[in-house]
């Protein structure tokens, strides 16, 4: 059987500026309740900023998108077919000059907060970019990413009272009663969450929070103050899921 999840108190709020031709948007979602089967978890909420989008070409694009891309997806989806765009020469022609129209412009997609907030704790994610337009598109792997993503910078700071509070609530669902049993099983969670990052090297504990901190800069990655560039950052990350899902 599966859990009933809950949404209550949702507010969206958006907010959009022009500024010479360009856009710069703010969009918050917020979510006041969130329950499983009856038992509140906490509240959650998003909040993006968009900045520097061209506005002549991101009309284009969404036009095209609307036009020509969407009616595939619903046709396809309507007859439960995987789905595949399919443009002509001159669409694809237009797509390409408009995407780097919108990418001359540096445009700047932050993801500025994402957080989950429980009784006790709050856990919350942050990530930021900044893109350019490539000299082109048919080119290495490494040396396309160091043109197209100038800078970006990510941080993950976890909870650890909301961990304990995430692991009391599952614990109860799963039927144990005793308050010492499901405050052990708790904060055996916590640490066994912190450990995890430790040992993985993803993060590291700071009081009651784990905190992982990235930065992307002209292809260089400092994780967690460790400078790689973004080839080794991709085949380490690779490495620690295969670790991960090896049991360590």
């Amino acid at each position: 059987s599966s859990d009933l999840i809950q949404f209550k108190d949702f507010v969206n709020t958006s907010l959009l500026q022009e500024v010479e031709g360009s856009l710069n948007a703010q969009v918050t979602y917020d979510i006041g309740n969130i329950s499983v089967d009856g038992k509140t978890i906490g509240s959650s909420q998003m909040l993006w900023k968009f900045a520097n989008f061209d506005i002549a070409s991101t009309k284009n694009l969404l036009q095209l998108y609307q036009e020509k891309i969407q009616p595939q997806a619903q046709a396809a989806a309507a007859t439960g077919e995987s789905y595949t765009p399919h443009l002509s020469a001159a669409d694809q022609a237009l797509v390409q000059a408009e995407v780097g129209k919108l990418l001359a412009a540096k445009p700047h997609i932050e993801l500025e907060k994402l957080s989950l907030k429980t009784a006790n704790g709050e856990s919350h994610f942050s990530l930021s970019m900044d893109l350019g337009n490539p000299t082109s598109f048919d080119q290495p792997g490494a040396a396309l990413l160091k043109q197209l993503l100038t800078q970006a910078d990510a941080k993950l700071v976890l909870s650890k009272p909301m961990i304990r509070d995430l692991a009391s609530l599952q614990a109860q669902s799963a039927g144990l009663t005793d308050p010492a049993a499901i405050a052990q099983q708790a904060q055996g969670a916590a640490d066994t969450v912190g450990g995890m990052a430790i040992m993985l090297q993803a993060g590291k504990v700071e009081g009651d929070n784990i905190v992982s901190n990235l930065h992307y800069a002209n292809d260089v990655v400092d994780f967690n103050g460790e400078k790689m560039t973004a080839q080794q950052f991709a085949a380490a990350m690779m490495g620690k899921v295969v670790m991960f899902n090896r049991g360590y």
